[in-house]
């Protein structure tokens, strides 16, 4: 089980994750740790953060990495877990005032 806590406040992002993985195909985006953490910085203004089986994102997490639009994400997600992969997802953009979570195949915005 994860657990993700996440705040927008005065346009900074505050998340939490409660769990330290080790990748297994060593998809690392934190120069300060070993393994790979469930949040991932994509650019200045754009996060995420992911829940599940950690072989089905890391199965697709170079393609989202390499979108800069949180909609093409939820988009990709959401497809991803049509075709079967287990795997949620929270975006977080500085753009938007919702955070977006790709769960059960639905897209859903909440503050």
């Amino acid at each position: 089980m994860s657990l993700i806590v996440a705040r927008k406040f005065r346009k900074k992002f505050y998340i939490l994750g409660d769990t330290e993985l080790t990748c297994a195909k060593q998809e690392k985006r934190n120069p300060f740790i070993q393994g790979c953490l469930k949040q991932y910085i994509i650019s200045n203004d754009l996060v995420i953060c992911f829940t599940g089986v950690k072989e089905h994102f890391e199965d697709v997490c170079k393609t989202i990495f390499s979108f800069k639009d949180p909609f093409k994400i939820a988009s990709f997600v959401k497809n991803e877990q049509s075709n079967g992969l287990d795997f949620e997802l929270l975006i977080a953009s500085l753009h938007h005032p919702n955070f977006f979570i790709i769960k059960n195949r639905e897209i859903i915005e909440t503050e």
